[in-house]
C-alpha cells in the first residue's frame, strides 16, 4: 500500500481529524504501511506527503481531512475561528467552556428548528444575517435560557464570560455559528463529534483542567461491566460523562443512570456531553459523592474513573469507615475512600468496574484494611494491571481496574483473577493496550496459568495481601509453593531490619568517634565479602539520638537506593566494635529466637538471580531505585537447617568465586580500559588550557593595542573598500559570494567577543574536569527556599522574556551551595540560549519552573525542572557526555556534563525526558537529609 492511501484509509477508519502525529502513530501501531527502509513513519513523513497531495487532504490548523469531506472541513474552520476569536479574552479553561456552550446552543437551535419535541426548549433564533441586532441581545437571551430547560446554569454562565466581549466580537461569533450547520447529523453520528470538539483543547494542551478519561479504557471499561437494559448505574466521579455514555450506548441508553461530580463545571460539560449524545435523563449532581453516603439507594452497576489520590474533610468519611468497622484516619489523605464508598452503594448482587490507584493495592494503613475487607468478603473478582501512563496526558500515575461483584460466580468463589494488560502502544500523549486479550481473560473459565493471566486462590495471597498484578508472576506462585512445603522463608521471619541515619554535618569529625558507613563503603562485588574499616574516611560523634542506626552485632549491611544492593558482611572487632550506618542503607541482623541463619549463607544468597529478581520487582522510583523496609521482609528466601546452610556455603563458595573472578577480571579490564581513556582526556584536556591561556591573553593584548591605536587616530570607520565596492558585474551577479566590508571599529569588537568566548570555554572545561566535592563541604538545606532564593536574585538582575516559577514540598538536602548555585545557572542558561533563543521580549508566556516533592515511598527528594521553549534535540546520553551539543549551540558543550556531575557528587541521578513534546523536562532525584531513621 502507497502511502496516500494508507492514511485516507486511517481518516476513514477514524471517522475524524487527525494530526500528522496521530496519523503517523496510527499507521505505526497497526502495521497498515511500512517504509522500504523499516524505519517508523514520522510526523514530516505524513505533512509532506499532505502537502504534496493537496488534491486529496486539507491540513486545517494542524488537523488533516479529506478534501472531500465538506461536512468535517466546515465545523473545524468555524471552530477554530471561534477559537481565535475567544482566545483573547478568557483563560484554557473558560475558553474551552464557552466554546463547548456555544456549541451546543448552535446545536440545540439546529435540532428545534426540524424537531419540535427536542428536549432543549425556547432556544433563541440568533443566527441569520442580523448579526449587528443580535449580538446586543445575546447575553439577555442566554441568561434566561437555564430556568425552561433545567440546565446546569450552563448559558447563564456562558453569558457573564460573553459580558467581556465587546459588541464587534459577539456579532463575528453569532456570524461564525451560522455556519456551523449541524442539522444533517444525527444525534449517534454529531455525538462523538462534540464529544471531539469538547476535549480538542485538552488532547492538545497537557495542562489541561478538564481530565478526560481515554477513549480506550472507556470501551474497556464498559465491556468488562456488560451492562443489561434495565438496571440502575452509577458514576461517583462521572467528570465529562464519558463512562456514563459508553455505558448507555451499550444498551441504547436503557438504564437508570447518574452521576455526580465535585466540580460543577465538569457537571456542566458532563451533561452537554449526553445530550449531545442522545442521553437526556441522566441524573447529574454537582456534589462530592460522599455526600450520598446516607442515601438508601443502591445501584446494580456502578462504573467509575476514580481520583488516584484523594483528601476529604474528617465529618465526611468518619461514616463511611465507621459502616466498614474501621476507625477513621487521621489524616483525610489516602485511597481508600472511593473504593469504600461504592462498596457501600453496591446492590447485593451488583457489580463495580473501577479504576485505583496502584498504592491502594500494596500499601499498609488503611488501605491494606481495605484489601482485607474485599478478600473477606470475597467481594474483589479480578484485577486489571494498566500500564504505566495509562491515563495519558494528564498523569503518568500507576493505576489498575477492579472488578467487583457482590455475588461471583461459583467457579470464582475464593479467587482472584489478576490479568497484565499488553501495551500495544504509546506515546508521549497517550498509549493503547490489547483490550480484546483482557476482555478473553475476563470472561475465561480456565485454570491455566500464563504470563499474563493468574487465578489465585484467595489462602495463595501474600501475607501482606498484596493485590498488584506484578506480585503473582510464575516467580511468585513458586515463591508460594516453597513457603508452603516449607523450603523457603520470608526475609523478615530471619532478621531484624535496621535503617540509617543521617548525622548533622557538624557532628563529623575525621579523627574521632564511630565509623560511619556510607553506600560508597560496601562491596563492589561477590569477592569481597568483608565490610573493609580503613577505606572508611567518615567519624562521627554525639551520636546518641542515632542509637537505633548505631550497629555492633555480626549483619549484612546492603544499599536501599540505587540499582546494585552491594551486600557487605560487617564482623565486629577490637578495632572497629561498633559502625552506624548512613540513611542509604539497611542492616539485616539475625533474629536471636527465630530460625538459625548462617549469615555466610544469607551473603551469598543476596547474591542469586533469584533474590534480585524479587528486589528488583520490589523497587519504586525510575532515576534513583529504592527498596522499603516493608517490602524487603517480604522476599523470599530459600531455608534449610543450619548444618545445611554451611555445608551449602562450603560447596558453592568455590565454584561461585571462580566464575565471580572471570567476570571480575573481564569488568576490571572494562573499567581500566575506561578509566584509562578517562585520565587521557583529562590530562589532554588539562594541557590544551595549560598552553592556549598564555596563547589567548597575548591576543587579547594585541586587539586592546590595536584598538586603542583605532582610537587614538580616528580610523573606526575605515572599511576595506571603497564606496564603489557594492558595484558588481550584472553577469556575475548570483555567481560570487559578496565580500564583508566591516568597519575597524567592528572587527575590534568581533575579536574582543570571539576572545571572551575562547576564554570563557576553556575556563568552563577546566572547572568541568577538575570538579570534585567532599562531605563536609554539604550543607543540610531547605532546598524549596533555596531554589526561590535563587530564582527571585536571578529575575532581579535584568530584565528577562521569562520568569521562572518555584513550587513544591519544603525537603530538606544536604548540598554544596555554590555548585548548587551553579547547576541551576546552567539550567537557566540552557533555558535562555536554546529554549527561549527566538524569544521575543514582548512574549511573557515563557516559562522555566522548578518543582519540588518528596517520593512518597523512597527517601529522596525529587527536583523537577521544565521549560516551555523550542523542543530540547539533545538525547540524554548526548547531554551528559562532555563536548556533545547541538548543531547551532555556540557553546563549549561541557554543560550538560557539569550539571551531572554535581548531580552525582550529590549521591544523586538524572533524567532527561526525550520525549517531552515541547520545551524541555529533566528530573533529578537526591538522597533526602533525614533527622530520623525510624520508619
Amino acid at each position: 500500500m502507497i502511502l496516500h492511501d494508507a492514511i485516507l484509509q486511517v481518516l476513514r477508519e477514524t471517522e475524524r481529524p487527525l494530526s500528522t502525529r496521530e496519523i503517523a502513530d496510527y499507521l505505526n501501531r497497526t502495521g497498515l504501511y511500512t517504509r522500504e527502509d523499516g524505519t517508523p513513519v514520522d510526523k514530516e513523513h505524513i505533512r509532506l506527503h499532505v502537502i504534496k497531495r493537496s488534491d486529496i487532504f486539507d491540513n486545517l490548523n494542524g488537523k488533516v481531512v479529506l478534501t472531500s469531506d465538506t461536512g468535517w472541513k466546515s465545523l473545524l474552520t468555524a471552530y477554530w475561528q471561534l477559537f481565535d476569536v475567544l482566545r483573547n479574552y478568557f483563560s484554557q479553561s473558560d475558553l474551552q467552556f464557552t466554546l463547548a456552550s456555544l456549541l451546543f446552543l448552535k446545536r440545540a437551535y439546529d435540532m428545534n428548528s426540524f424537531e419540535s419535541t427536542y428536549p432543549i426548549h425556547n432556544v433563541p433564533n440568533l443566527f441569520s444575517d442580523q448579526h449587528t441586532a443580535y449580538a446586543e441581545r445575546l447575553v439577555q437571551e442566554l441568561e434566561d435560557l437555564d430556568r425552561p430547560n433545567n440546565s446546569p446554569s450552563i448559558f447563564s454562565d456562558c453569558a457573564q464570560l460573553l459580558k467581556r466581549l465587546n459588541q464587534e466580537a459577539r456579532k463575528t461569533i453569532l456570524s461564525v455559528l451560522e455556519r456551523f450547520d449541524t442539522s444533517k447529523y444525527s444525534e449517534e453520528d454529531f455525538g462523538p463529534i462534540f464529544d471531539y470538539f469538547l476535549h480538542q483543547i485538552s488532547i492538545e494542551f497537557s495542562n489541561s483542567t478538564t481530565p478526560y478519561t481515554p477513549k480506550y479504557l472507556q470501551n474497556l471499561m464498559v465491556a468488562i461491566l456488560a451492562p443489561e437494559a434495565g438496571k440502575r448505574l452509577y458514576d461517583p466521579t462521572c467528570g465529562s460523562g464519558g463512562l456514563l455514555i459508553e455505558a448507555l450506548r451499550a444498551v441504547e441508553g436503557k438504564l437508570d443512570a447518574k452521576g455526580t461530580e465535585i466540580n460543577h463545571r465538569m457537571v456542566q460539560f458532563g451533561y452537554m456531553n449526553l445530550v449531545m449524545n442522545g442521553f437526556f435523563n441522566v441524573d447529574l449532581r454537582t456534589t462530592d459523592f460522599l455526600e450520598e453516603l446516607h442515601s438508601k439507594r443502591t445501584y446494580d452497576y456502578i462504573i467509575g474513573d476514580l481520583p488516584l489520590n484523594s483528601a476529604y474533610k474528617p465529618d465526611r468519611y468518619y461514616d463511611l469507615f465507621y459502616k466498614w468497622g474501621m476507625q477513621s484516619p487521621k489524616s483525610g489523605k489516602g485511597y481508600s475512600a472511593p473504593v469504600l464508598f461504592v462498596l457501600s452503594k453496591m446492590a447485593e448482587d451488583g457489580r463495580a468496574v473501577i479504576t485505583v490507584s496502584e498504592n491502594l493495592l500494596f500499601k499498609g494503613g488503611k488501605e491494606k484494611e481495605t484489601r482485607e475487607l474485599l478478600v473477606q468478603q470475597d467481594i474483589l473478582e479480578c484485577v486489571i494491571s494498566l500500564p504505566q501512563g495509562a491515563l495519558k496526558p494528564y498523569t503518568d500515575a500507576k493505576c489498575s481496574i477492579l472488578v467487583l461483584n457482590n455475588r461471583k460466580p461459583l467457579e470464582l468463589k475464593n479467587k482472584i483473577k489478576f490479568i497484565e494488560s499488553t501495551l500495544t502502544y504509546s506515546n508521549s500523549k497517550s498509549i493503547d493496550v490489547d483490550a480484546s486479550e483482557i476482555i478473553t481473560f475476563y470472561q475465561s473459565k480456565s485454570q491455566e496459568v500464563t504470563s499474563t493471566y493468574k487465578l489465585i486462590q484467595r489462602d495463595k495471597l501474600t501475607k501482606d495481601l498484596n493485590l498488584s498484578v506484578s506480585t503473582y508472576n510464575a516467580e511468585s506462585v513458586l515463591t508460594e509453593e516453597m513457603l508452603a512445603s516449607g523450603k523457603a522463608i520470608r526475609l523478615g521471619e530471619l532478621v531484624e531490619i535496621h535503617s540509617g541515619a543521617n548525622p548533622r554535618k557538624e557532628d563529623f569529625d575525621l579523627d574521632t568517634g564511630i565509623l560511619v558507613v556510607k553506600i560508597e563503603n560496601l562491596s563492589k562485588d561477590i569477592l569481597d565479602v568483608y565490610l573493609n574499616s580503613e577505606e572508611i574516611g567518615h567519624k562521627v560523634e554525639g551520636y546518641t539520638q542515632h542509637k537505633r542506626s548505631v550497629i555492633s552485632q555480626e549483619c549484612i549491611l546492603i544499599a536501599r537506593i540505587g540499582e546494585q544492593l552491594k551486600p557487605t558482611y560487617f564482623k565486629p572487632n577490637k578495632k572497629t566494635p561498633k559502625i552506624l550506618i548512613h540513611s542509604g542503607l539497611f542492616a539485616l541482623i539475625p533474629i536471636k529466637k527465630g530460625k538459625e541463619i548462617d549469615l555466610e549463607y544469607l551473603y551469598y544468597q543476596l547474591h542469586e538471580q533469584f533474590f534480585l529478581d524479587q528486589i528488583q520487582r520490589s523497587r519504586t522510583g525510575a532515576v534513583m531505585p529504592s527498596i522499603s523496609i516493608t517490602r524487603l521482609k517480604e522476599v523470599i528466601i530459600p531455608y534449610v537447617e543450619i548444618a545445611a546452610q554451611k555445608d551449602f556455603v562450603a560447596s558453592q563458595k568455590a565454584s561461585i568465586i571462580a566464575m565471580e573472578r572471570a567476570k571480575t577480571e573481564e569488568r576490571i579490564k572494562t573499567l581500566n580500559y575506561k578509566e584509562e581513556i578517562e585520565q587521557k582526556e583529562s590530562h589532554i584536556v588539562k594541557t590544551l588550557v595549560h598552553q592556549l591561556r598564555p596563547t589567548l591573553l597575548s591576543i587579547d593584548l594585541q586587539v586592546r593595542t590595536f584598538k586603542r591605536i583605532v582610537y587614538k587616530y580616528n580610523l573606526t570607520k575605515k572599511r576595506e573598500f571603497d564606496e564603489n565596492f557594492s558595484q558588481i558585474d550584472p553577469d556575475l551577479e548570483g555567481l560570487i559570494e559578496k565580500p564583508e566590508n566591516n568597519t575597524l571599529e567592528e572587527l575590534i569588537e568581533r575579536f574582543e567577543a570571539d576572545t571572551l568566548h575562547l576564554n570563557n570555554v576553556l575556563t568552563s572545561v577546566n572547572k568541568v574536569m577538575n570538579f570534585n566535592l567532599n562531605s563536609s563541604d554539604k550543607t543540610p538545606t531547605n532546598i524549596l527556599k533555596f531554589i526561590q532564593d535563587f530564582a527571585v536574585q536571578h529575575q532581579q538582575k535584568e530584565a528577562k522574556v521569562y520568569s521562572i516559577e518555584v513550587k513544591g514540598e519544603q525537603v530538606t538536602l544536604l548540598i554544596h551551595h555554590p555548585s548548587f548555585r551553579e547547576l541551576l545557572e546552567q539550567l537557566i542558561i540552557n533555558a535562555e540560549k536554546h529554549g527561549f533563543s527566538r524569544a521575543k521580549e514582548s512574549q511573557k508566556l515563557n516559562k522555566i519552573i522548578f518543582d519540588i516533592k518528596q517520593d512518597r515511598d523512597r527517601p529522596v527528594a525529587i527536583i523537577e525542572c521544565r521549560n516551555n521553549g523550542n523542543p530540547f534535540k539533545l538525547t540524554q546520553k548526548d547531554y551528559i557526555e562532555a563536548f556533545t551539543k547541538s548543531q547551532n549551540s555556540q557553546g563549549s558543550g561541557i554543560g550538560g556534563n557539569y550539571v551531572n556531575r554535581i548531580v552525582k557528587a550529590h549521591g544523586g541521578a538524572l533524567r532527561i525526558d526525550e520525549k517531552f513534546s515541547s520545551g524541555f523536562r529533566m528530573v533529578i532525584e537526591i538522597p533526602l537529609y533525614i533527622y530520623s531513621q525510624d520508619e
